[in-house]
């Protein structure tokens, strides 16, 4: 079933408001909400280049019709002609409570001490987003509850006890995840709260340039129904994975860690175990490169768990911004197939490139699959 088009447009002054076409598009994104329907496909443009700075933030939950699974709501952004894959400038916050809503291409930005992205709504996801927040909040830039964000770029500020990144039983898919110049300080750049329901991390990096504090931190409690922990890159933290709780009596799925790259922490993959204090098993930990690391590789995880450790002996990356891989023996050249792949976060691209100038994706290849493979990138070519 195709979704039906519908129209926002924030600078428009003109037309029927009632989102029917680009002429009589929905002037504002409470207009959108009191006339948008499950099945509705909302194509929201931006005009000028100008983010849209006169509205209130935006609660997204009481649509004339609630989307459902077979019948979602999709907000799509554009600049010109729908679907040219433009982003759609906000600049408040964007919390969306309905299920089964996605938005695709949306550029928010806003410093408040809200989570610039919100949902708590099951089925929900965020594609090729850019969303920031420069004021430290304890809910980061991107709270997400029960949803997925993939291909997104994700800027927050560590001050106090800030984070960037808060998934509450969700899944961060091939994102970049980092904090604004000023932050000092900060509890973690990303925390995982596990329950439930099935969690993972694979692709995404986190660039610690700017503030060492923990990496990644997974807290769950007896219910924890496992999670995948693969493919990232994690640069310049404290703890750059660390399990808070142990692994309680009802875990139905193992907890796997595999494939990382992890470069300049503290203590690489830690079970700190504050709740379940004896759990050193639940967790199969596979195939991770760690280098400069000035504690401990692996702690409180049984070492019969963990296979195919590599130590890196020289730094993998050519540069610290799309930390792409280099040839150096003991560094990039030992880490065939782990780490984030290239630039699938960067939302000025429509998918994942592999095979472009340095513009807009790495250089390993001239064509997809061809010259010498290396790194990352191998992991991702068909």
């Amino acid at each position: 079933m195709a979704l039906r088009d519908r129209f926002l447009n924030c600078g428009l002054a003109s037309g029927n408001n009632d989102g029917t076409s680009e002429a009589d598009a929905w002037q504002t994104f409470q207009d959108c909400e009191s006339g948008v329907e499950g099945g509705d496909i909302v194509h929201c443009k931006t005009v000028d280049g100008n983010r849209v700075t006169g509205e209130s933030n935006m609660t997204f939950n009481n649509p004339a019709v609630t989307p459902t699974v077979d019948k979602p709501i999709k907000f799509q952004g554009y600049t010109t002609t729908p679907g040219d894959g433009g982003m759609f400038k906000w600049g408040h916050v964007f919390y969306c409570r309905e299920e089964f809503v996605m938005i695709e291409g949306f550029d928010i930005e806003q410093s408040s001490g809200t989570a610039s992205l919100k949902s708590d709504g099951d089925g929900f996801i965020a594609y090729r987003c850019h969303v920031v927040n420069d004021t430290a909040s304890s809910n980061g830039a991107c709270y997400i509850i029960d949803g997925s964000v993939i291909n997104c770029y994700i800027r927050g500020d560590l001050d106090g006890a800030g984070k960037v990144v808060r998934m509450f039983r969700g899944n961060l898919i091939d994102c970049y995840v980092e904090a604004a110049d000023d932050s000092s300080g900060g509890d973690c750049y990303i925390e995982f709260v596990m329950s439930f329901r099935y969690c993972s991390m694979t692709g995404t990096i986190v660039n610690g340039t700017n503030s060492t504090v923990k990496g990644v931190t997974f807290s769950f409690d007896s219910n924890c129904q496992g999670s995948l922990i693969m493919n990232n890159t994690i640069y310049n933290t404290t703890d750059a994975i660390e399990f808070e709780n142990g692994v309680g009596s009802n875990l139905t799925q193992i907890i796997i860690t595999q494939n990382n790259i992890i470069w300049n922490a503290t203590n690489g993959i830690l079970n700190s175990r504050s709740t379940n204090t004896s759990s050193v098993i639940g967790h199969f930990i596979n195939n991770n490169a760690m280098g400069s690391i000035s504690s401990n590789a692996y702690s409180n995880i049984q070492d019969e768990f963990i296979r195919n450790k590599i130590t890196l002996t020289a730094e993998p990356f050519v540069d610290r911004v799309d930390f792409e891989l280099n040839d150096v023996a003991g560094g990039g050249a030992s880490c065939k197939f782990l780490g984030a792949g290239p630039r699938q976060y960067d939302s000025t691209l429509l998918g994942t490139t592999h095979a472009n100038n340095r513009a807009t994706g790495r250089t390993n290849f001239t064509s997809i699959g061809a010259v010498t493979p290396k790194g990352a990138e191998t992991s991702h070519v068909f």
